[in-house]
């Protein structure tokens, strides 16, 4: 056994001795205790998942269950999918622990791994009971919101919340956290307007791969660490460390332990209201004048503007640092910061690219927030590369066929980049725009040198696509808006389209229920497929075409070659991570 391990053991058993007191016997109570394991993927550090495993099986609770995303998935390859399941239950059976899942989107990502999951697990939606206690894992692996989840399936956890309601307590574990983003936002959430009539102890969700909690009407929520899967950034501080939960129930009393690897930490380490807050000053405290690059190569120096906001109550005295990527030189690599509390600092640096865009550089920065907390605040060069709609004369016809002189009048874009910058290793791709007074037109022209070998799999709008070959338009028509558009086709016309809004949190809702009302025509030739697609200005939020620039990105995937190619990259959802879309 650990060293660690056997002080973790001694910890529990300090306090469970400290949990019973010196009272006189009094009859005895239920007791147990259960683990909580957060997210093993994406990009899973296995040494880090089998060490809290092992921590957790030496602790020896009742039971554990998952939060999801315990593999990798989003694969077309039903044998891959299965050895990766495998994998991860002989890891689990080795702790000789009962345990109990709960699926996540890498769990459950289409048809396929629905089936292969209900042949292993069963249902995905099941409950049990201990020791006059109810628990709930509900799967929501398919929904980008709570009000998206079938009513179907809403039935279903009413019908087990009535029959557990006498129980000494419920406890309900599903994988994207809903309530984060509504009541971040100030929104109703559907779960918790059930949850709350019920006597429900407490709520585990995952997803973020960051640890959070807060209590709503008596109920306490928790955003679970990851147990394995890649850290986010953003710092210790904002709940981005590894770990899991250990819950103890000793009669009607509940103690929810957070514990890293070795280390017990309050629940309280990081609350929710702090995660807003810090989330703000990560967005708005440190802002970066942009630079617009109109081709995809630059060789001339630009002056940036950086604005630093100190929201704490001390002095923030700290060093901007650089850091250098692709072809830039920045000057000053690292400048002095001192700026009053509640005050407003301003920086300059003088910038050079030698040749690709991207990747950017980017500039940290510690800032203070909630009390002694610091916030790890990392910005990309807000670059900006720009691209034009032209004004159409006439409307073309959306055939695939891109003959109208619309469209030969347009030279179109031909330079991308890869998934993190530098030159794009897909075929090439050429990409036109126009607009009209009602619509904005886009055409695609997706060269392949072995088209026989493109991949188009799905065929219903908005199903998992994850090994198709397709296109993808992201919009941003209203650029004081944190809600962003994009619609995506493979080569045989499906559409996927989405509304992504980023929420108070930092995270963002990806609302797939979304659909644009547009008309999309694909052609598929002996050396490209083609993509040429009308969507109405009315349904992009209802904005205007030539009034103002939008923000915008395009993508291709190329699935032969495994890569993407970008009109600016990476991809993100964020007013300084996308490019710009003019009207001419």
């Amino acid at each position: 056994m650990g060293k660690w391990a056997g002080l973790l053991i001694l910890v529990c058993h300090l306090i469970l001795a400290a949990a019973m007191g010196n009272a006189a016997p009094a009859a005895p109570q239920t007791q147990f205790n259960f683990a909580v394991l957060g997210d093993r993927t994406e990009d899973a550090d296995e040494a880090v998942f089998e060490q809290i495993l092992s921590e957790i099986a030496n602790l020896d609770p009742s039971f554990l269950v998952s939060i999801g995303d315990l593999i990798q998935g989003y694969t077309s390859d039903s044998a891959l999918v299965e050895g990766e399941w495998n994998e991860v239950l002989d890891l689990l059976d080795a702790t000789g622990i009962e345990y109990h899942l709960t699926t996540g989107n890498h769990d459950i990502f289409d048809a396929q791994s629905a089936a292969i999951y209900r042949t292993r697990f069963g249902s995905p939606d099941k409950f049990f009971r201990f020791m006059d206690r109810a628990f709930i894992t509900f799967d929501v692996s398919a929904y980008g919101t709570a009000d998206a989840i079938p009513s179907a399936k809403i039935d279903w956890l009413v019908r087990v919340l009535e029959v557990s309601k006498k129980s000494k307590g419920i406890f309900v574990f599903y994988h994207r956290p809903f309530w984060c983003e509504d009541f971040s936002a100030g929104r109703e959430n559907r779960l918790h307007n059930i949850f709350k009539n019920y006597p429900i102890k407490a709520v585990f969700t995952g997803h973020y791969h960051r640890y959070f909690h807060t209590v709503r009407d008596g109920i306490q929520y928790f955003g679970v660490p990851s147990s394995g899967g890649a850290l986010p950034p953003g710092g210790r501080d904002r709940g981005c460390f590894y770990g899991y939960m250990l819950v103890h129930v000793r009669g009607e009393s509940l103690s929810v332990n957070l514990v890293e690897p070795g280390i017990f930490k309050p629940v309280d380490t990081v609350t929710f209201e702090d995660g807003i807050k810090m989330a703000e000053v990560d967005a708005k405290a440190v802002q970066l004048g942009e630079l617009l690059a109109y081709d995809y190569r630059m060789s001339s120096v630009g002056q940036v503007t950086i604005t630093i906001e100190n929201p704490g109550h001390t002095t923030l005295t700290d060093t901007a640092r650089w850091v250098l990527r692709g072809d830039w030189a920045v000057q000053p690599i690292k400048d002095y910061v001192e700026v009053p509390p509640d005050e407003v600092g301003k920086l300059t640096a003088f910038v050079r690219c030698d040749g690709y865009l991207f990747p950017v550089p980017i500039v940290e920065l510690h800032l203070p927030c909630c009390d002694g907390r610091i916030v790890d605040v990392v910005k990309p060069l807000n670059v900006k590369r720009v691209t034009y709609a032209d004004l159409a004369d006439s409307m073309p016809v959306i055939d695939g066929v891109l003959n109208e002189p619309v469209w030969r009048g347009i030279a179109g874009e031909t330079h991308f980049f890869g998934p993190q910058g530098g030159r794009s290793p897909t075929d090439s791709t050429v990409l036109r725009v126009c607009y009209d007074s009602t619509n904005v037109y886009l055409a695609a022209e997706c060269f392949d040198s072995k088209i026989g070998e493109l991949r188009a799999m799905a065929t219903e709008r908005d199903a998992s696509a994850a090994d198709d070959d397709a296109v993808s338009f992201v919009f941003q028509p209203r650029r004081d808006s944190e809600t962003f558009y994009q619609v995506s086709v493979n080569p045989i016309g499906t559409l996927f389209d989405r509304r992504v809004e980023v929420c108070p949190f930092g995270t963002y809702v990806s609302d797939p229920t979304w659909d644009v009302v547009a008309t999309v025509a694909t052609k598929v030739l002996s050396d490209r497929w083609v993509v040429e697609i009308a969507i109405p200005l009315a349904g992009l939020d209802g904005a205007a075409a030539g009034e103002s620039r939008w923000g915008f990105n395009f993508s291709r995937i190329e699935q032969r070659l495994r890569t993407t190619a970008l009109f600016q990259a990476p991809l993100r959802y964020r007013s300084d991570g996308i490019g710009i879309m003019g009207f001419r």
